[in-house]
């Protein structure tokens, strides 16, 4: 038995449990009544001394002088030395130690206390929001430190998003489940030079509760974002579930309000859209970043190098980025005709128009197309000051293509060998299903049965002539199962996170584990396949780096996503669009498709009559940009193994 468990024994006397739990309540009550519990001590140890030396001796000529005596003998030890006789001194002793103890021990204790717990208090955020115009982030998940990053470092999109709402600098909000200095560490270390304490806020709740978001002034608010996360909060399911609830919670808070917040919201699982819309009885803009990933990766399994244009293009800023701006004043006359010479830094990709409640993106539309005074226009530029037609410049009529081509994708048949089980591989083959023309031979391999394969994919429904599906039970870390799929026979290999892992950093660790054991026999093939590893863990892109392999980091895209849209709405659907393999869809080409044009104007009006816009040239170097823009000042010399890219007809 512990030495000290006789003090918390029943059979202690009862008066003296009952005062030890009459003590422990009135301590918890807080600073004050710990004040006075000390102040009652100090009373009644003057009391008690004092009276104890005016009995006992005869220097003093009355009792309160002796409880004065004995007061200055509890809070200052310089008068120990003043006293005579043995009484005395022996008295003095005893009230000085005691001073020492209840003076310097007690007090300090209680003061330092009470100064930790108003200092823990502060620090884990729980006082109350008072700001207008303001960004908050519901949840603390591997996505919110890249999506404050990427709000921060918007430049021209973050001016504007300010001047609409009437700010003068960007404030966010943080709700989090526990606020601590570590947490705010880790968070000034993230952003680097980009930290400002001024700026960004955390505080602690569920956001469950609405009395956690009602301590954030949520319903003064510009824009609310939720977050999804990965393994972290048990898998698409678990992660889905939270952002409907936070948004029921929210819808809660926010009724009545006449001019709600914007609410961007993200799901992991692209089916469970639908769901999150109707969440909300206003308009709701939901990024499904399941969605977003297998459409890179479809991409990067068609054409690598454009997989890299489109992740420029909506996951990361480059030399050049997509823009949407208001041209109430051109309505009546088409965007794409605007570069015919009437934008000197910019391409016209199309418009942005709303519907309803929803925006619906037209990218190179046809030719009987027409700006309304409500539409949004889409470029590609450097800059949001080069988004405008220039003041001189005449936009003609955009002529009918007449010799439209459509995309040309070079490999029709594709083998595809799937390592993992994860989430995004019912969006990647859906999107390999909406491929038309294209066969695709996919092998997964997973230590997953085939009879759970066959009862999750059964709902997705895909095209039999266009996917041929052939499964594989195996460890993907052990070299004897790699070995025997003849990794020679493959177009490309997919790398796919497994959500049943507990964490992020478990679920990555697996997936770089099976790619070094697959590195080391790629090395042997004479041709091996290109490999596209997606990670979610951003911290774990750093261990590939320098690797002659694409990754695409999860957070990173859906971060982005989510602060662009949360910006710019417009955008949500247009990276829908741009994304997908349906409608309009970024191509190569070859300056022999386009008979070799001398200028910059020659190539635009030659790529037009094909019914495509171009967008600039394919860097082969993988140090600099993908897409690299052509200067349209100096005369325009392409190289046979030149490569454009295009944006062809959205039909």
């Amino acid at each position: 038995m512990p030495a000290n468990a006789h003090r918390h024994s029943p059979r202690s006397p009862r008066w003296a449990r009952l005062l030890r739990f009459a003590l422990e309540r009135w301590l918890q009550r807080g600073l004050g009544h710990r004040l006075a519990i000390w102040a009652g001590m100090i009373v009644v140890l003057s009391l008690v001394g004092g009276l104890t030396a005016w009995a006992a001796t005869s220097e003093f000529p009355h009792a309160g002088s002796a409880i004065w005596w004995a007061f200055l003998r509890l809070s200052d030890p310089g008068y120990l030395g003043d006293d005579q006789g043995a009484i005395l001194r022996t008295l003095s002793t005893g009230l000085t130690v005691a001073g020492y103890v209840l003076f310097l021990g007690g007090l300090v204790a209680v003061m330092t206390q009470w100064l930790v717990g108003t200092m823990r208090l502060l620090e884990s955020g729980l006082t109350p929001i008072s700001m207008q115009g303001h960004v908050v982030i519901l949840g603390w998940t591997n996505r919110t430190p890249e999506i404050i990053a990427r709000l921060v470092r918007s430049g021209e999109r973050l001016e504007h998003f300010l001047e609409r709402y009437d700010v003068r600098r960007l404030a966010i909000v943080v709700l989090a489940e526990e606020v601590d200095a570590e947490l705010r560490l880790e968070l000034s270390q993230y952003l680097g030079r980009d930290y400002r304490a001024r700026q960004i806020f955390l505080r602690s709740g569920n956001a469950l509760e609405p009395e956690d978001l009602a301590r954030l002034d949520i319903t003064r608010a510009a824009a609310v974002i939720v977050p999804a996360a990965d393994a972290a909060l048990g898998g698409p399911g678990m992660s889905d579930t939270r952002v409907v609830k936070a948004l029921l919670t929210l819808r809660r808070v926010l009724a009545g309000v006449a001019r709600p917040p914007r609410v961007v919201a993200e799901v992991l699982d692209f089916e469970r859209v639908p769901i999150v819309e109707a969440t909300l009885s206003r308009p709701i803009e939901v990024v499904s970043s399941d969605d977003a990933l297998g459409r890179l990766i479809s991409q990067s399994v068609r054409h690598e190098r454009l997989s890299r244009v489109l992740e420029m293009l909506v996951a990361r800023s480059g030399a050049q980025s997509v823009f949407v701006r208001d041209c109430p004043e051109l309505a009546g006359t088409h965007p794409v005709a605007w570069n015919l010479g009437a934008l000197p830094n910019a391409v016209a990709l199309g418009a942005v128009r709303s519907a309803g409640n929803r925006r619906v993106a037209y990218l190179n539309p046809g030719p009987e197309f027409r700006l309304e005074a409500t539409d949004s226009v889409v470029f590609l530029a450097p800059d949001y000051a080069a988004c405008y037609p220039a003041p001189d410049a005449r936009i003609p009529d955009l002529p009918p293509p007449s010799n439209a081509r459509g995309s040309r994708i070079a490999r029709r048949e594709h083998k595809v060998l799937v390592l993992g089980f994860g989430s995004k591989l019912g969006a990647l083959l859906i999107e390999f299903g909406e491929c038309v023309g294209e066969r695709f031979h996919v092998t997964i391999v997973s230590r997953a049965s085939i009879e759970t394969r066959d009862v999750w994919l059964d709902a997705f429904a895909l095209p039999a002539e266009r996917i041929l599906l052939e499964h594989v039970i195996g460890d993907t870390t052990r070299p004897k199962v790699l070995r025997s799929l003849e990794l020679e026979r493959f177009d490309r290999i997919v790398f796919l996170p497994s959500m049943s892992a507990p964490t992020n950093e478990a679920a990555d660790a697996r997936t770089l584990m099976g790619y070094v054991v697959m590195r080391s026999i790629l090395r042997e093939l004479a041709a091996p396949p290109p490999v596209t590893l997606e990670l979610i863990d951003p911290e774990s892109e750093r261990l590939v780096e320098g690797e002659d392999v694409m990754v695409l980091v999860s957070p990173h895209v859906s971060s982005h996503l989510l602060a662009q849209v949360t910006l710019r709405p417009e955008l949500n659907s247009l990276y829908a669009l741009l994304l997908s393999a349906e409608g309009s869809e970024v191509d190569v080409r070859t300056p022999a498709d386009f008979e070799h044009p001398t200028t910059y104007d020659e190539l635009v009006r030659r790529a037009l009559d094909q019914g495509e816009i171009v967008l600039g040239l394919l860097d082969s170097d993988r140090e600099r940009e993908p897409l690299r823009p052509i200067d349209r000042a100096a005369p325009l010399e392409l190289a046979p193994t030149d490569r454009l890219i295009v944006l062809t007809r959205d039909a």
